[in-house]
């Protein structure tokens, strides 16, 4: 009889610690990111959403810091977003690896922040592709850890939990959502912390979420909130070409060009140009 006891006592703690392991388990960044909704059902070539943003600080006067901000995904790798703020009108592409931010039809630069990269969660539909953006920005994918976010837990992509002294990736562990995109502070960025809360089905059992938050050093600066959206699996829903950098570049002007000789009326027009640009900094930065 005693012996029997030991044996269900060993078989116990070998069960508990099969148990152990098993919650201890962590996948690896290709198999999360393949249980993420919006990579499991690709119907969907186009999606646009209308949002309502709104910029936080001392710049604006009241009521005049929420705008309407329009975002096109043309999958699987090109994004478009349209802005209007009194000042004029922002436009900001993304083709793969190239960008173009342009007010007014003016370039004023054709490089990636760290906060344009909050799309790439919803635009990036392989996990293959999605590592290789997210290597792009500088996230260890190879590292996977469990953290807690406000009371959920969460798979920490890129780093150790709590280290935050790496960019990392948060995806809710139960229903694979985005939860967090992180940056640390570096030579030639704040800290950015961009938070994704309140998901709407939005067709095709595609998700996205009802409000993005954007900080910087602690501080909210930014906030998309989801108004509507619409979806399409017809590869020419939208015209291609307002998504072609390229053909863009040929009608825009720049003031990144290297400097050229300006007549009097260049020049004013360029003053122009870098008022707008100022107003909009405002903002944007």
């Amino acid at each position: 009889m005693f012996s029997k006891i030991i044996l269900i006592l060993q078989l116990a703690a070998l069960c508990s610690g099969w148990v152990s392991h098993a919650f201890a388990y962590v996948p690896p960044a290709e198999q999360i990111f393949s249980l993420m909704p919006n990579q499991k059902y690709r119907h969907s070539r186009v999606l646009v959403l209308t949002l309502e943003t709104t910029f936080y600080g001392d710049e604006w006067a009241e009521g005049l810091s929420t705008f309407t901000e329009t975002v096109s995904f043309r999958y699987p790798d090109r994004f478009l977003s349209t802005i209007k703020v009194p000042s004029g009108e922002k436009l900001y592409l993304a083709q793969g690896e190239e960008s173009l931010t342009a007010i007014d039809q003016t370039i004023i630069s054709e490089e990636e922040s760290p906060m344009d990269f909050y799309k790439d969660l919803f635009l990036y539909r392989t996990p293959e592709s999605l590592i290789y953006r997210l290597s792009k920005a500088g996230i260890d994918t190879s590292i996977v850890s469990f953290g807690r976010l406000e009371g959920e837990i969460a798979y920490v992509i890129g780093a150790v939990y709590p280290d935050e002294s790496h960019p990392q990736v948060w995806v809710e562990k139960d229903t694979f959502l985005p939860l967090r995109l992180f940056f640390p502070a570096s030579e030639t960025s704040e800290k950015i912390d961009i938070r994704y809360d309140y998901y709407f089905n939005i067709g095709t059992r595609m998700w996205y979420p009802g409000r993005i938050t954007f900080y910087e050093n602690d501080r909210p600066v930014k906030e998309q909130a989801l108004k509507t959206y619409k979806s399409s699996s017809d590869n020419n829903a939208f015209p291609e070409y307002l998504f072609d950098i390229e053909e863009l570049k040929k009608s825009f002007t720049s003031v990144i060009e290297p400097e050229q000789k300006r007549d009097a009326s260049s020049e004013s027009e360029l003053d122009n140009v870098k008022q707008t640009i100022d107003d909009f900094q405002k903002v944007f930065e």
